[in-house]
């Protein structure tokens, strides 16, 4: 390499050690999105360093589009090998699976009696995967939906209940959606029919 391409090889690396340390810090103190961001563009900003002179790519320019040519067709090709499996195994889960929803007919039916086993189905389908099969709302040791277990939940009266699972609520979890445009009167019913049974006192 000539005079012209002599490199400061130990600035560029106490370069990236400095940006290292900056992003652990920004890292260790906050998680703020535009944080995040702010890594990492550090992050790209050192893997350039890298790229263009230890790796000389500065210069080898015929080297620089196949290399970015490359490294974009990694992500193409991926896709390509797992979006067939992946669009299979979505297809034909049914682990929570979606109950229709026949709403004109059950209409009818709203002032029927709430049925548990009826409202099983309709758990499975919209509540189990935050609420959980044994309704503690427990996913890895956190919370991540009401606990119905937890002897107090249900003490609520039919009428608040329902009004939750209708419009929604918003407590120290987060956020639970309302289900008053997915499921009918009747169903809400059902599933509250069903919790009270299956998690009730």
């Amino acid at each position: 390499m000539s005079a012209d391409h002599a490199i400061p090889y130990v600035k560029i690396w106490g370069v990236l050690l400095a940006a290292l340390f900056i992003s652990l810090i920004i890292g260790a103190i906050t998680t703020h999105p535009a944080a995040i961001a702010l890594i990492f563009a550090i992050a790209v900003a050192k893997a350039a360093l890298v790229v263009t002179y230890f790796m000389h790519m500065k210069f080898e320019a015929r080297w620089i589009l196949l290399t970015m040519g490359g490294t974009a067709l990694i992500p193409v090709i991926f896709w390509l090998g797992v979006a067939p499996d992946v669009v299979l195994v979505f297809g034909e889960m049914d682990e929570y699976p979606r109950v229709p929803v026949a709403m004109a007919a059950d209409a009818a039916s709203a002032d029927a009696a709430p049925d548990p086993d009826k409202g099983k189905g309709i758990y499975e389908g919209y509540c189990k995967a935050c609420h959980q099969a044994d309704g503690t709302g427990q996913i890895a040791g956190s919370a991540m939906a009401a606990d119905f277990t937890d002897g107090v939940r249900l003490q609520k009266t039919d009428a608040e209940l329902l009004e939750s699972i209708s419009n929604g609520s918003t407590g120290d979890i987060g956020v639970m959606p309302g289900w008053a445009a997915s499921l009918s009167e009747a169903q809400r019913r059902h599933v509250l029919a069903f919790i009270r049974q299956e998690f009730g006192p």
